[in-house]
């Protein structure tokens, strides 16, 4: 028997979040970081595939770099946790609660396609206020 935890995140999926490239200067990660509602960057390379997140923790280090750094320097770029838009919802619940790659929980989980370009991401925020309607809903 199906239950809410099977179905897929697709309901969860925030899209339209800003991009760099981590050849990008750090300015312009700063100055889209700053119009970013979801307060996270997705970082790509040349090809537009997922290579790294920019977080606010991210952001303190552009105290200690010139404008023109590449966005290479300030973005996370090792461990990477990104799920696909098939993941299953008790899948998504372990991972941002901390059964992942860096073993912590997270705020924001990018989720990108078969060949891993960025589709948008899935925060605590958006479970927050959508989970409880649609187990309603079930």
């Amino acid at each position: 028997m199906k239950t809410i935890y099977d179905t897929p995140i697709t309901d969860f999926i925030s899209r339209g979040v800003e991009t760099v490239k981590l050849t990008d200067p750090v300015k312009l990660a700063a100055q889209r970081y700053k119009s970013s509602p979801l307060q996270i960057l997705l970082a790509t390379n040349d090809d537009g595939r997922l290579a790294g997140v920019i977080t606010d923790n991210d952001l303190t280090k552009l105290l200690d770099m010139k404008p023109d750094q590449e966005v290479r320097e300030l973005a996370t770029t090792h461990d990477v946790v990104a799920i696909r838009p098939d993941t299953e919802l008790w899948q998504l619940l372990k991972i941002i609660n901390g059964e992942n790659a860096r073993n912590m929980p997270l705020n924001a989980i990018p989720v990108v396609d078969e060949e891993k370009r960025p589709i948008g991401v899935v925060t605590r925020d958006s479970l927050r206020r959508l989970l409880p309607k649609t187990l309603a809903e079930t």
